[in-house]
């Protein structure tokens, strides 16, 4: 019992909680075993949160992946907008204005895929 802490009424000190050790399922002398059930819980959750874990971090890599060569494209695809390297037809200009659209498309969902995996 602690005897520096009373209960609110002043009348009967407060008991400290006994420590469990919950993470190798042993309990101290006197107290109580676990639920049943509750270390497979436990386990269980702790198997979730790893493999969790392990996506979030393979997202994130994967999403990491796409974005060095679809810069590259993207800036090949505003260079040849920019008709410095030569001029363009029509039909080369329209192709490329929805290359750039499409690599912007890629570029937001890369980015949310990077916003989910954080």
């Amino acid at each position: 019992m602690i005897k520096d802490r009373e209960d609110n009424l002043g009348k009967r000190p407060i008991e400290a909680a006994p420590s469990r050790n919950v993470e190798n399922g042993r309990t101290s002398p006197g107290e109580l075993p676990p639920p049943s059930g509750y270390l497979e819980l436990l386990e269980a959750y702790q198997q979730l949160q790893e493999e969790n874990r392990q996506r979030t971090v393979a997202l994130g890599t994967a999403a990491h992946q796409l974005k060095t060569p679809l810069a590259i494209i993207a800036g090949y695809v505003d260079l040849l907008l920019t008709r410095k390297p030569g001029e363009l037809n029509d039909r080369q200009q329209q192709i490329l204005r929805e290359s750039q659209y499409n690599c912007s498309r890629l570029r937001q969902y890369i980015q949310d895929f990077l916003s989910y995996s954080a």
